[in-house]
């Protein structure tokens, strides 16, 4: 279980599509960029990258080399402010935190080497229980620029829910999938080719998780009710852009805006962890 480091500043779940705005606070007057990416690292990889059944079996012998792996596997390349990991391992953790949904399976899992580019939706996850469980299909978009996130997400949006798409998507999950997943064979049954995607509407979700470099972040020192109130125009106002922007769509959307501080800086800040993690192979 990932223990919780970020808040939700913005809640509206009444909201179509529904709104959350979640922030990693501050420390000492300074946005947390640095605590974030340790956080994100330490405490977040192994449950990002590794199966269920690999979970289990990680002892305190095992868990050094795990995450050395793991941090080597999910990137291995320089120009890391252009990769969307970080986005992706965010997305993540902000579904297991906040909406309360168990990975299927990560994108990790379709890398043949640790600087491939993984096409399709960036998170796989299930939610409820056999009865009413649904399947949530994550995108990220890991941008300074909320506008720009925006509008490069809705065209993906459009493109992932045209059916040919959506059939081509499941194949390549199905590939992948653990034999023991957490899913109750949910997966399995709704994907067939012969079931109607009505019937796969009906149970999907598609949450999105923006970044964006946020001014209100930058503007404040410490979280007060004057930051709150403040970043709730902000979202509002961000929120505003998406709906107005977003298609009508055969499945459930739920919005995450995520402002930070400053993306470059979350993302050196990261990629100095992975560094360290990747010596200890």
């Amino acid at each position: 279980m990932l223990t919780n480091f970020l808040e939700i500043r913005v809640d509206k779940p009444d909201l179509i599509p529904s709104l959350k705005a979640v922030c990693a606070g501050y420390e000492c007057g300074e946005w947390r960029s640095i605590a974030l990416s340790r956080y994100l690292i330490r405490d977040c990889l192994l449950d990002f990258s590794l199966s269920a059944e690999e979970k289990a079996a990680t002892t305190a012998a095992t868990a050094g080399h795990q995450l050395a792996d793991a941090a080597t596997w999910l990137y291995n390349s320089p120009r890391y402010k252009a990769r969307g990991e970080i986005g992706e391992l965010l997305l993540h953790v902000v579904l297991k935190q906040f909406y309360g949904t168990r990975a299927l399976i990560t994108k990790i899992y379709f890398k043949d080497s640790p600087n491939d580019t993984v096409k399709g939706f960036d998170s796989v996850h299930v939610a409820g229980n056999e009865s009413n469980l649904e399947l949530w299909l994550g995108e990220v978009k890991f941008y300074a620029d909320a506008t720009k996130a925006i509008s490069d997400v809705i065209g993906e949006l459009q493109l992932h829910l045209q059916r040919d798409y959506l059939r081509t998507e499941f194949v390549a999950i199905k590939r992948k999938l653990p034999e023991n997943n957490d899913d109750g064979g949910l997966f399995e049954r709704l994907t067939q080719r012969n079931v109607s995607l009505d019937a796969i509407f009906s149970r999907l979700c598609i949450p999105v998780l923006l970044t964006y470099n946020s001014d209100t972040v930058g503007a404040y020192n410490a979280v007060s009710a004057a930051f709150i109130s403040t970043l709730e125009k902000e979202v509002d106002a961000l929120f505003e852009k998406f709906q107005k922007k977003l298609p009508g769509l055969p499945a459930r959307v739920h919005l995450c805006l995520f402002p930070l501080g400053q993306k470059a800086a979350l993302a050196d800040a990261v990629h100095e962890v992975i560094r360290a993690c990747q010596t200890l192979n």
